[in-house]
């Protein structure tokens, strides 16, 4: 069943000093994660606040990404941590125009 993990996190200096290019390269070697899907990248700058929704085959995919990602934000100085996972009904989500039918398709 695809799951879709939830991240906020307040960034910290590592994150404020990443060049265009460095934020670039790291959405390259996320792309290459087994079982990721795709993932949006959401900020909020009134409230300092980053993160990214996420897409995965499974919830063991989606645990084994969220164990190097506390570690990537740990290093990077991030603060306020929220991590969820969150099980998608497939067919409510057809309707409503979820782009999940192509995106679940075999790589």
């Amino acid at each position: 069943m695809p799951v879709i993990l939830q991240v906020n996190f307040t960034p910290g200096p590592g994150h404020r000093a990443q060049t265009r290019a460095e934020r670039l390269d790291s959405a390259r070697r996320i792309a290459a994660f087994p079982g990721l899907r795709w993932k949006a990248w959401i900020g909020n700058e009134a409230t300092d606040t980053a993160g990214g929704i996420y897409l995965f085959d499974d919830d063991a995919r989606a645990s084994a990404w969220e164990e190097q990602l506390r570690q990537r934000l740990s290093a990077a100085g991030a603060t306020d941590v929220l991590i969820r996972h969150f099980e998608v009904d497939e067919q409510a989500s057809a309707i409503t125009r979820a782009p999940l039918e192509a995106a679940l398709q075999p790589a």
